[in-house]
């Protein structure tokens, strides 16, 4: 409906409000910003420094788009030398010796905590059962020299 026979608004009008910034301000602004980078200097960095090999990392991170890739395997070229019946077998005669050896640590454990009973037994067994297998390893290695 049309606003007929109504009387307008006396309010006062708003402000106007300035669209463009004058020529002698921009000139002014241009002229301090101006004389402020002339003496400041670049800025100081924030953290640390890059590292030659942090550059190469994130150079990497940019070649292969965040994925860097598996790191290269040992050269395949160079083979190893095969291992002598005698340099196996002493290896072999080593862990079992370690196993003994670990074997009386766990029963001076138990026999510190008063439970050596129930284990005895059954860890002299296995003892002597390794000491049989480095009786058997020991006339192997004699043979094998």
């Amino acid at each position: 409906m049309p606003r007929v026979g109504r009387p307008r608004s006396t309010a006062p009008a708003a402000p106007a409000i300035p669209a463009r910034k004058p020529l002698e301000q921009i000139r002014l602004e241009m002229e301090t910003d101006a004389e402020l980078n002339r003496t400041a200097g670049p800025p100081l960095p924030s953290g640390p420094l890059l590292d030659e090999r942090e550059k190469q990392r994130c150079a990497s991170l940019m070649e292969f788009r965040g994925r860097l890739p598996a790191p290269p395997r040992a050269p395949a070229g160079a083979p190893r030398q095969p291992r002598t019946e005698v340099e196996v077998l002493e290896e072999m005669f080593d862990r079992v010796v370690a196993e003994i050896d670990e074997r009386k640590r766990f029963l001076e454990e138990m026999s510190g905590r008063g439970r050596d009973k129930e284990f005895r037994a059954m860890m002299q067994g296995e003892i002597a059962d390794r000491v049989r297998e480095l009786d058997r390893l020991d006339r192997l290695i004699k043979t094998a020299v």
